[in-house]
């Protein structure tokens, strides 16, 4: 849904902690992403994004939960203030 929203110029706010949204985030809105990618990869697989393959997914039940509701706040301000 998030990528079919924004090919239509509808902005989201799109939520990664699984996968790097430079490589799979909603291509007009990677500001507004909450990346939790790069704290997923180190403490669910102990390595960098730098250090895994491209496309490398956190498959860990909890990485989701990494993400916050003040995270998800700030992009909401972030939207609404520019």
């Amino acid at each position: 849904p998030a990528h079919m929203a924004t090919a239509v110029r509808t902005p989201v706010i799109g939520l990664y902690a699984t996968s790097n949204p430079e490589r799979t985030g909603p291509y007009f809105c990677r500001e507004l992403c909450v990346n939790r990618y790069p704290d997923a990869t180190s403490e669910f697989l102990g390595k960098a994004p730098g250090a895994l393959s491209w496309g490398q997914r956190v498959r860990h039940p909890e990485a989701m939960e990494l993400i916050t509701i003040d995270d998800v706040r700030r992009k909401i301000d972030d939207f609404f203030a520019n």
